[in-house]
């Protein structure tokens, strides 16, 4: 998780936000980051708006971090999934409902925990089964 930490704090919000319409399209990213009309994404990514509302950055900073624990397990099909499928660390609800739904910082704690549980769990799922390969 010292990774995804390091690089949500490295990097600005305009290119935070261009990484999750890389990964997530620009239609997810939109609901990801609750703008109504997913051209204010592309704004905030062209750098033609700056984003400044805190719950916007929250989610921003947490659609990023949790990413950046996928994507060392997963292709961006496969995170377009975890965000939208049901979870079971989430009450069987997906990412995206835990960020609409939730405080912001809870939904932030419980959505980079469960991305950083998937990705420790698939990492031991891989070692044992090329274990059982020896």
């Amino acid at each position: 998780m010292t990774r995804s930490i390091a690089a949500t704090i490295s990097n600005t919000p305009r290119a935070m936000t261009s990484h999750l319409i890389e990964v997530l399209g620009l239609d997810l990213a939109a609901k990801v980051l609750a703008a109504a009309d997913p051209r204010t994404v592309t704004r905030w990514a062209s750098g033609v708006h700056v984003l400044r509302r805190e719950a916007i950055l929250i989610r921003l900073g947490t659609s990023y971090q949790a990413i950046a624990e996928l994507e060392e397990v997963l292709s961006p099909r496969q995170i377009r999934g975890w965000f939208t499928v049901s979870n079971d660390a989430f009450d069987y609800r997906s990412a995206l409902e835990l960020l609409d739904g939730d405080d912001p910082q809870l939904a932030r704690t419980r959505i980079v925990k469960a991305a950083a549980e998937f990705v420790a769990e698939y990492q031991n799922e891989q070692s044992n089964a090329d274990d059982g390969m020896s």
